[in-house]
């Protein structure tokens, strides 16, 4: 691709993990495979929804994260995708926001972009196998689920999502329930996107995300090397 891409400008122009709007930084990878995306309209969307959230004045973490469920799931129907759970726009901002539909990661970057416009202390949780949103203020041992319907969850209940999703029980450490920095959550996003092209040989699919991977992580020889190879995989296609 010519030039400089929009996101690697956009993180070059952001020192602090902090000063990253991780929902804006995904609509603009987004533009890889959604020629033309503007992140305007979707993040006026996110925050009218913060907005009715907001509205609703919770003031404990069970009560706001009562309050973001109300609003995504119950009056607006986010859900995950369990049908088609490996669909790339699952990974794709704009289309989990259009379609209301999306992956743990994807949909906790929904209620995450949410809480942060209203100054709501919550952070990204990468469990084992599972990605879920918590307070992250040390005032309560809360987690919340948006792709299981936004329940909440107690450290015991978390061990058990997580018993589902790998197969086997295991009590987590502490350093399981440790947050996520923004990078990593857009790591994330974008890992499960080039995983998905690789897998499916869609490889100039899977070098946008890769270089969108170096982006954040700019000295990964694991990442070039991948690159490399999608993109002479690509042009023995073309």
């Amino acid at each position: 691709m010519a030039g400089v891409h929009p996101f690697d400008t956009y993180l070059l122009d952001r020192d602090e993990d902090s000063d990253i709007r991780v929902a804006e930084a995904a609509l603009l990878f987004a533009r890889d495979r959604y020629p033309g995306l503007e992140p305007a309209p979707y993040l006026r969307r996110l925050d009218a929804l913060a907005e009715r959230v907001g509205r609703l004045g919770a003031s404990s973490p069970e009560d706001r994260a009562a309050a973001l469920r109300q609003v995504l799931v119950e009056e607006e129907g986010f859900e995950g995708n369990r049908r088609r759970y490996y669909d790339p726009a699952n990974s794709y901002l704009n289309a989990v926001l259009d379609r209301k539909l999306g992956i743990p990661i994807s949909l906790s970057a929904v209620w995450l972009d949410v809480a942060h416009q209203i100054g709501w202390p919550f952070a990204g949780v990468g469990l084992p196998g599972h990605f879920v949103i918590g307070v992250s203020d040390g005032s309560a041992d809360l987690w919340v689920d948006p792709f299981g319907g936004g329940r909440a969850l107690g450290r015991a209940a978390c061990e058990k999502l997580v018993a589902r999703a790998i197969g086997r029980s295991r009590k987590l450490p502490d350093e399981a329930f440790e947050t996520v920095p923004n990078r990593l959550v857009l790591t994330r996003m974008l890992n499960n996107l080039r995983l998905l092209y690789l897998e499916r040989g869609h490889w100039h699919d899977a070098a946008c995300a890769i270089e969108g991977l170096l982006a954040i992580h700019p000295d990964s020889d694991e990442l070039r090397q991948d690159l490399r190879t999608a993109r002479v995989r690509h042009a023995g296609l073309n």
